[in-house]
């Protein structure tokens, strides 16, 4: 991304049923251009991000969803280069295993000598839908200069039940209260971005009508 430019990218995976589907995205931010991600993972999906934030003032947004039903996984690992003076990273992930599957995310931030002023962070949170599913987070720092601020956590839960019963108590079906917590867990970093938000809803939705599925 050259000088003084602003890159929204989106990639948005569809479900695949056989095989396993790996990509990578690599991106180099030069001075006082900004990058904004969103990240959509499926099952059955591996996906390699690689940001380097070259230059002064460089910035990178980075919001993933990581999606897994059944026994399939759904895997990511992303990495974000601090090199540039005063460059800003910030990563969201929302990761959601139903019945036996697995979902993973490794995020990596590395700050580079001479990156002075630098500002990361990384933030992950994992929601269970089944007891037999699993999640990974896994936040890493290397960092190689002393004048910068870092940040990171990740956190792991189940739907909270007290919530579940009071709007079962409102007459709302299970079902339906399930799928409108997840939206609301979902929808704190959102995937809605000017054209694809239809597109991006309708994989959600494909999502929520899979996880139904006897």
């Amino acid at each position: 991304i050259s000088k003084d430019s602003n890159l929204t990218f989106s990639c948005l995976q569809e479900r695949i049923s056989t095989g396993i589907k790996t990509s990578s995205i690599n991106c180099h931010i030069d001075e006082n251009a900004k990058l904004n991600l969103k990240v959509l993972n499926r099952e059955r999906s591996k996906e390699d991000i690689r940001v380097f934030l070259n230059k002064e003032n460089s910035t990178a947004n980075i919001s993933g969803i990581v999606l897994s039903n059944n026994k399939d996984e759904s895997d990511v690992f992303c990495k974000v280069t601090h090199k540039g003076k005063n460059s800003k990273s910030d990563q969201k992930w929302r990761l959601i295993s139903a019945k036996t599957s697995k979902t993973a995310i490794n995020g990596k931030i590395c700050v580079n000598k001479n990156a002075k002023g630098s500002d990361a962070s990384f933030y992950s949170k994992s929601l269970l839908l089944n007891r037999k599913a699993t999640s990974f987070s896994k936040p890493e720092l290397e960092i190689l200069e002393d004048d910068v601020k870092c940040r990171h956590g990740a956190s792991f839960g189940e739907i909270n039940n007290n919530i579940l019963f009071f709007m079962q108590s409102r007459g709302i079906k299970k079902k339906d209260a399930i799928i409108l917590l997840i939206h609301a867990f979902i929808n704190e970093i959102g995937l809605d971005i000017e054209d694809n938000s239809e597109f991006s809803k309708n994989l959600i939705d494909d999502f929520f009508n899979q996880i139904n599925e006897k």
